[in-house]
């Protein structure tokens, strides 16, 4: 499958005029910040985007999840280090056709081995229809990159104009997209039409894989037949290995430490849900 572009930024004191403060945007509660532990980043923690399908999932980029050894999901963060709710989780599912190198079926599933309860703050976000017009403008939310390479805090949102080309959305935008957004949705009509699947580069500001021709995946992965072979579960035991809570602020991303990821001392909210 082909992408999608549009531009993202993070901060408007750093990289613009266009970009809305979060203060000045409708709220986004289907946006979840993604903060993943890749075994293969040898201790690196990594951030990217994801929006609420429903109580159970999570959909963003398969460039985003892959390889993840562990992903705790952020909802309602406006600063990455202020949600309201937070969940872990290792069920990661996959395109079964993703290509990494090529960037065809770059689209992913996380499940959140649990039901959220929503609220005026936590909200699933309406996929657009197999047949949906495509846009000729969105939006898309996310954190961006600093100037010194670092990952955004704060959740910025920017507006993109759309040309369709087979099956990409061409964004023209003032920012480039960020390497930290991955899975960022592109949001037309309060409906998700692409996710983002690479940052901006030289030849263009980003790059949506639309997501309306993947309904058909996602009903499969979603249902109870699912087969277990599309799962991506971590070993728990391996997990426990380089995963430890304790007291100590969260360091920004990606940031590399030694056998360990050292997390805040979590807060227990409610069964199973855990608040850092």
């Amino acid at each position: 499958m082909k992408v999608a572009v549009i531009l993202l930024c993070a901060f408007a004191a750093v990289q613009g005029r266009s970009v809305q403060p979060f203060e000045e945007v409708s709220l986004v509660p289907w946006l979840v910040h993604l903060r993943t532990a890749k075994a293969a980043d040898g201790g690196l923690l990594g951030s990217c985007v994801g929006s609420v399908y429903n109580e159970r999932w999570i959909i963003s980029s398969a460039s985003c999840l892959r390889d993840s050894r562990f992903i705790w999901i952020r909802f309602n963060a406006p600063n990455v280090y202020q949600p309201e709710l937070v969940i872990e989780s290792n069920r990661v599912h996959l395109h079964p056709e993703y290509n990494a190198e090529t960037g065809e079926n770059d689209i992913g599933l996380l499940d959140l081995n649990r039901d959220v309860v929503f609220s005026e703050t936590i909200q699933a976000i309406s996929v657009a229809a197999i047949d949906a017009e495509a846009p000729t403008s969105g939006k898309v939310c996310g954190y961006g990159e600093l100037e010194n390479g670092n990952a955004g805090e704060q959740l910025q949102c920017i507006d993109v104009q759309l040309e369709e080309s087979g099956d990409l959305l061409i964004g023209t935008a003032e920012n480039k997209a960020s390497r930290y957004d991955l899975g960022a949705a592109l949001v037309a009509d309060d409906q998700l039409f692409g996710v983002l699947v690479s940052p901006g580069n030289e030849e263009n500001d980003g790059a949506f894989l639309k997501v309306t021709g993947y309904a058909d995946w996602i009903a499969s992965v979603i249902s109870p037949e699912e087969s277990p072979e599309e799962v991506q579960v971590a070993d728990p035991v391996e997990v426990a290995d380089i995963i430890q809570v304790a007291d100590a602020i969260e360091v920004a991303d990606p940031v590399e430490v030694v056998d360990v990821i050292i997390m805040p001392e979590p807060v227990q909210i409610a069964d199973n849900i855990v608040f850092y």
